[in-house]
């Protein structure tokens, strides 16, 4: 939760600079338990972590409305 409160907090201070960010949210299974974790990106470039941290994560995606149709079916 340290990372994503970490994150919420830069996203806010640099969109204020007029730089807006990317929040990214992935999770990897650690243990046999789910883990997360939240970094940002700038112009397609982590900027408040390290590469070798966030590859160890699957990045969640939203899905499209037209996935949610399909899944309600």
């Amino acid at each position: 939760m340290n990372c994503l409160r970490r994150c919420l907090v830069q996203q806010r201070l640099l969109s204020r600079r007029n730089l807006n960010t990317k929040l990214h949210i992935g999770v990897t299974k650690k243990s046999g338990e789910l883990t997360a974790h939240s970094w940002l990106s700038y112009q397609g470039i982590v900027i408040n972590d390290s590469a070798d941290v966030v590859e160890r994560y699957t990045e969640l995606q939203a899905a499209s409305d037209s996935q949610i149709q399909v899944m309600l079916k």
